[in-house]
């Protein structure tokens, strides 16, 4: 562990060094990209702190070694681990129920609710059988280093390092390209209805509207490690999951009414 979290230091200092006054100098903001700010940057209050938009509910550790993503699938949650060669289905207890071996690597993964798909570092998407672990078909995107996936109801979205998205339906079909803020490395991203949340590197959270407009920007939620350098989410329809890196621990963040 102590290997990754250098490896993640050495990444955050490359980007404020190189790459960001780079592309400070050469890429001009998309015009998709909202600037509105409404809501209060910082850290989103706990259940210990009267007022929460948000509390804590279920949390287990995350199987395996070096887990790489997590997704709420009916009454379990599946985590991605093993470096992306392994999907781990639990049930919301934490124990396992499954394993399979993956075909393919599987960094970022998405559920539509017939097949996962699954991004790594090249242009391609695969379409996995969750209880075999059996590729069933892929499409290439033309898009190199993706750095997450997402569905949104109704298609893919997929993401780049650098906030760049694009949205295809299941025959691989490019349906429309935009691009969120520049917070950093954006590294994992889910749809709430119209609403989209992006996790970034340095450790920031970014919820948008349906206009790409900043709602809040939150720094920790519900127990998360202080300054997680990484750590990935996925939303059920009711409620957020992560997947804490550091800790290597599954945490479900619940809407207070």
């Amino acid at each position: 562990m102590t290997g990754f979290v250098f490896s993640m230091v050495v990444v955050i200092g490359f980007y404020y060094l190189v790459m960001r006054p780079a592309r400070e100098r050469n890429s001009p903001p998309p015009a998709q990209v909202g600037t509105a700010q409404t809501g209060q940057e910082g850290i989103l209050p706990g259940t210990d702190q009267p007022g929460a938009g948000w509390q804590a509910g279920i949390t287990f550790t995350a199987p395996g070694s070096l887990p790489s993503d997590v997704l709420r699938v009916g009454e379990e949650v599946w985590v991605f681990t093993d470096e992306g060669k392994k999907l781990v289905r639990l049930n919301l207890s934490g124990e396992v129920l499954a394993e399979s071996a993956l075909e393919v690597l599987c960094s970022k993964a998405a559920w539509d609710g017939e097949a996962v798909w699954c991004v790594n570092t090249s242009a391609n998407v695969s379409k996995i059988e969750p209880a075999t672990g059996k590729e069933l078909g892929k499409f290439d995107t033309g898009i190199e280093s993706m750095q997450s996936i997402a569905w949104d109801g109704d298609n893919l979205w997929v993401m780049t390092q650098t906030g760049s998205m694009a949205r295809y339906d299941r025959s691989g079909q490019q349906l429309e390209r935009k691009r969120v803020g520049d917070y950093g490395f954006a590294r994992d991203l889910a749809w709430m209805g119209e609403e989209l949340w992006v996790v970034y590197i340095p450790p920031q959270l970014v919820r948008y509207d349906a206009k790409l407009s900043v709602v809040e920007r939150i720094s920790s939620a519900c127990g998360l490690t202080q300054g997680v350098l990484d750590y990935s989410i996925d939303w059920d329809g009711e409620s957020l999951w992560f997947l804490d890196f550091i800790s290597a621990r599954v945490l479900q963040c619940v809407p207070v009414d």
